[in-house]
């Protein structure tokens, strides 16, 4: 569960697969409960990751990639989920989706030269393999070689 301060760094551990909750508008004490309950809280706050105990990890960086190295190296089996397979907005699982009941919610242009989609079944939200996916898994793949060669977090 990021806190609401590392709300681009859950994005991004959704775009690697990961199961990760956004806590905006939970307060501390809620996240500490969180924590309590066995989920697992980042955040950049120290004093609340104290309080989390050791289901507290403090994210000191600023830099999204640096976070990103930071969480997938300090937690074993985060990379779990395939890249790309969760709703980047509500962290569910995305589901195969045929054309016909996607065809009202995606551009005509996308359709012509798209066969392959997926959609969340909570939000609703299609996705598709449009040519910013490259980009991702290219950024990811960088990270990812980092994590495996045991590269600090800031990258001494």
């Amino acid at each position: 569960m990021a806190d609401a301060m590392l709300g681009t760094l859950a994005k991004w551990l959704r775009v690697a697969g990961v199961d990760c909750g956004y806590a905006a508008g939970m307060g501390d004490d809620e996240l500490v409960g969180v924590a309590r309950a066995g989920r697992l809280v980042l955040t950049r706050d120290k004093d609340l990751a104290r309080r989390c105990g050791a289901n507290g990890l403090h994210v000191p960086s600023d830099a999204l990639e640096e976070q990103l190295l930071q969480v997938l190296s300090a937690v074993p089996g985060a990379l779990q989920g395939e890249p790309l397979s969760r709703c980047l907005v509500c962290n569910v699982p995305i589901e195969d989706a045929e054309v016909d009941d996607v065809r009202d919610r995606v551009p005509p242009g996308v359709l012509a030269r798209t066969s392959e989609f997926w959609r969340c079944p909570r939000c609703g939200r299609v996705y598709w393999a449009g040519t910013h996916v490259e980009g991702m898994e290219r950024r990811l793949a960088s990270i990812m070689d980092r994590v495996r060669a045991g590269l600090p977090p800031d990258g001494e």
